[in-house]
């Protein structure tokens, strides 16, 4: 949804990238001004004056796209079950199921700039070129609508009580109930396309034409206004304890939430690019110099991507922290860190106690890094063994020595770096056999000494059988007398 939630604070529960590398960019076939949408499995949805809805995969490979009547301004809402809503200038807002087949669509009396907004309730509504604001029913068919008294641009925003608020461009700002029915009006001095933000005290924030930034109480009378240097299209962000805004004078501009500027950044020309905030304070966003901005905190630069034409789209963030964002030259970009691997091998696989093996592999990234090399005797309870630098190719080699007996597996692993996001490689087992010596004293003198005693019982018991048995005496006698004959005497 555009600008995140109904609330359209612009907040990013995932962190943006740390550096400006680009991982992909997919072409379409026209300008690109919708903002991109990111579903649950990652799929990337982005409209473009083409005419048509894209969905790519997270690796930059088209999905699908379906074709409508008119370009595609409007930025996709994702419903609950994962259906995308859309505008599009021929009229129709189009509801399609994730495989990109058209599920309905519903025919407005102007083109559709504004982006849908999806309620709790999963009532949809947006604005229309024809002067309504428009709310669906899950299967398409119309609620109600409401005759504004200008031409909607900006994309209604929902308070957690229901209530809807949005702009037209003849100076009118709107607060209606759940069912439609108006609960006041604000009057400035401009046309309003900016989408309004709700803060967490039900603060209404909006830009206008007139320069100002508005900060509305729930009951519509004013809390304060700010002036910049120019117009103000793009909408508002709440995040920090602050508000952010960009607009026509060429500055992003850091309030705190009385209104009071914390700090400002200027670009090279106009802001229409409505800015994100990630969780670590860092702000995104798009400029007409054709470059992505990434600011501290404390509004200072992070980094910047030159695209090859202006950038009004807003950015989306997705969970692995890749920022994904549209430009006037036909491109979606994907900025971020790319995925790496480790591999780990040892020498040999079996050696005996107090011997030494080399543990050895290679990061995918050829940048001298730091790997940790991790041992376990059950795969479960992994302890520290060593961390070593790479050289420049991420190739490294570690001697461990004097190894203990038991059975060991070992594996390595690497942080990453802004570049690449950190790996842990396959596992390797490793046997080390006990050491068996040469035979001690000890160990020689059991067999001997029980072979002894064997020999000596024998003998014994036969001396013993022949003084007690006479027979047996007598017969051995004459055995003994005969053997003697056998081996001295019968020779041949």
């Amino acid at each position: 949804m555009f600008k995140r939630d109904f609330k359209r604070t612009g907040s990013s529960p995932c962190s943006g990238p740390p550096a400006a590398r680009l991982k992909w960019k997919y072409k379409a076939g026209s300008m690109i001004l919708s903002s991109p949408a990111i579903g649950a499995d990652g799929t990337i949805y982005f409209g473009s004056d083409d005419n048509h809805l894209y969905a790519l995969n997270t690796d930059g490979s088209l999905k699908w796209k379906y074709r409508t009547g008119g370009k595609i301004r409007s930025s996709p809402a994702l419903g609950p079950d994962e259906t995308i809503f859309f505008g599009s200038y021929d009229g129709f807002l189009y509801a399609l199921k994730a495989d990109g087949s058209l599920k309905f669509k519903f025919q407005a009396n102007g083109s559709i700039y504004s982006s849908p907004t999806i309620s709790p309730d999963g009532t949809v509504y947006f604005g229309c070129l024809d002067g309504f604001l428009y709310a669906l029913a899950t299967d398409g068919s119309l609620k109600w609508k409401y005759d504004a008294d200008g031409r909607v641009f900006s994309s209604p925003a929902i308070d957690t009580d229901g209530t809807i608020y949005f702009g037209d461009d003849d100076g009118g700002f709107y607060a209606l109930s759940p069912d439609g029915v108006l609960k006041w009006k604000y009057v400035v001095r401009g046309w309003i396309e900016s989408s309004p933000a709700i803060g967490p005290d039900g603060t209404i924030y909006f830009g206008c034409s007139d320069t100002y930034l508005y900060a509305l109480n729930p009951d519509g009378t004013l809390k304060w206004k700010y002036r910049t240097g120019n117009w103000i299209v793009s909408s508002p962000t709440i995040a920090c304890e602050k508000i952010y805004l960009t607009g026509g004078d060429h500055y992003l501009y850091a309030l705190s939430q009385d209104g009071v500027l914390k700090w400002r950044f200027k670009t090279d020309a106009e802001i229409a690019s409505s800015p994100i905030v990630d969780p670590d304070g860092a702000v995104y966003f798009g400029s007409y110099d054709n470059f992505l901005y990434a600011l501290n905190p404390d509004g200072t630069l992070k980094w910047k991507y030159e695209a090859k034409w202006a950038i009004s789209s807003s950015p989306a963030i997705s969970r692995d922290g890749t920022l994904y964002v549209g430009s006037w030259d036909s491109y979606l970009y994907a900025i971020g860190r790319s995925s790496s691997n480790i591999t780990c091998f040892i020498s040999v696989s079996k050696i005996k106690a107090g011997e030494s093996i080399q543990i050895f592999g290679k990061i995918s990234v050829d940048a001298s890094s730091k790997v940790t090399i991790w041992v376990s005797v059950d795969e479960m309870d992994w302890k520290h063994l060593a961390s070593i630098d790479t050289s420049g190719d991420g190739s490294y080699l570690f001697t461990w020595n004097n190894i203990a007996n038991g059975s060991y597996f070992i594996r390595a692993s690497w942080e990453g770096n802004e570049h690449y996001y950190g790996a842990t490689s396959d596992v390797q087992h490793l046997t080390v056999e006990p050491l068996i010596g040469e035979p001690t004293i000890k160990d020689q003198f059991i067999p001997i000494s029980t072979i002894t005693i064997a020999v000596v019982s024998v003998f014994m018991l036969i001396i013993l059988l022949w003084r007690k048995l006479p027979i047996i005496s007598a017969l051995s006698r004459i055995y003994f007398s005969r053997l003697r004959k056998t081996l001295f005497y019968d020779f041949p």
